[in-house]
């Protein structure tokens, strides 16, 4: 028997911002909003401001991600272990169409230890080329002034 992954071809205008950060989802969601461009398109971001609620909510949004033609995902260190298993849905709703009818971009804080002695930018291979696996991303947004090291993390709930 032949189980074939399910395409979702009928894709509205619609971009989900997923992740924990209230901060983050408000900057991205204004940068999108307030581009003309971008005017037919519905954005959709999480509403719970706890961080457990905030992480059921992105878990009850994983079917709905099949009618987005983008998906945003917060893959950063201190989010990514609480969103893995409601990403792993998403992915997987998605993955047929993944860089043909629906799109991802990461925003993720890079390798740990980026900058201890012995590393160079060629850490980032390894890095990225997981992340391409796991979800095909189209861009991957890193900002270095905002890189924190292994112990400089903030621990979440």
């Amino acid at each position: 028997m032949r189980v074939d992954i399910l395409s979702h071809s009928k894709r509205e205008k619609k971009i989900h911002i997923l992740t924990l950060d209230a901060v983050l989802a408000a900057d991205v969601y204004g940068r999108i909003h307030h581009d003309p461009r971008m005017k037919r398109y519905c954005l959709v971001r999480p509403h719970n401001t706890q961080i457990n609620d905030t992480v059921a909510e992105i878990d009850q949004m994983a079917r709905d991600t099949v009618s987005s033609k983008l998906l945003i995902l917060d893959v950063r260190s201190d989010t990514l272990p609480l969103l893995q298993k409601a990403y792993n849905k998403i992915v997987g709703y998605n993955r047929r169409d993944l860089n043909r009818l629906c799109y991802t971009i990461l925003i993720g804080d890079g390798p740990v230890n980026l900058f201890k002695a012995g590393k160079s930018l060629d850490c980032f291979v390894p890095y990225l080329a997981a992340h391409r696996v796991d979800y095909t991303p189209v861009v991957f947004f890193y900002d270095p002034f905002l890189h924190y090291e292994y112990d400089e993390l903030p621990y979440t709930e």
